[in-house]
């Protein structure tokens, strides 16, 4: 019987193609939102492709991608367990950091934390939305504790490793930033539609390339 393999290469454009798709189905929701009237049925489209009011697909899809990653994650786990690997705890700490991730996606914790700490903060500009605060501080300790971690990799690995942290980090904190000193400004309107886009873009990448 032969091994059941999966294409690498056609996982990629298969997350790539649907990548694409939910951000064109997303640009007609964000104009929608901002340049048209409202009406029951335009509202139900943005409800279901908004990238940035949370809609139900793209937040269905990301959410299931980061439970992917961390399925992965738990096998690699499991492999390095049975070969008694020195960084067997890294690779279970990522498969939580990604469930964990999965389960926010999918219910906006971190969005639950911004009243709270807008208030103990008294935050505006680029800290208008203040989660990215304990947000910044859990990277850079994560940072430093996989530093070690990272240099363990093999080279072609640590560098897709970097690469697709670096691309997700700057989407979920990077552009948050950028659209919290937006929103401080101007207010959510359509430039702010376009930022909270860029974004997911940014993030949803970051994803195609764990795979």
């Amino acid at each position: 019987q032969e091994p059941f393999h999966i294409s690498k290469k056609k996982v990629t454009y298969s997350l790539i193609f649907i990548v694409s798709i939910i951000h064109l189905l997303n640009g007609f929701a964000v104009w929608i939102r901002y340049e048209l009237e409202s009406s029951k049925l335009l509202n139900a489209y943005v409800s279901l492709f908004s990238v940035s009011s949370e809609g139900k697909i793209p937040t269905w899809y990301s959410a299931c991608t980061l439970l992917f990653c961390a399925v992965l994650l738990t096998l690699i786990a499991v492999s390095k367990r049975r070969n008694r690997d020195a960084f067997l705890k890294h690779w279970v700490g990522l498969a939580i950091i990604f469930a964990f991730m999965s389960l926010d996606e999918a219910t906006s914790i971190h969005e639950m934390t911004n009243r709270p700490l807008q208030r103990i903060f008294d935050t505006s500009g680029p800290f208008l939305f203040a989660w990215v605060i304990p947000g910044i501080v859990a990277v850079f300790i994560v940072g430093i504790i996989y530093i070690k971690f990272l240099r363990g990799l093999p080279g072609r690995t640590r560098n897709l490793f970097l690469i697709a942290g670096s691309t997700y980090i700057f989407g979920v904190l990077g552009m948050e930033l950028i659209g919290s000193n937006y929103a401080s400004d101007h207010g959510r309107d359509l430039g702010y539609g376009v930022i909270a886009s860029i974004e997911e873009v940014f993030e949803m990448s970051g994803i195609v390339e764990w795979h």
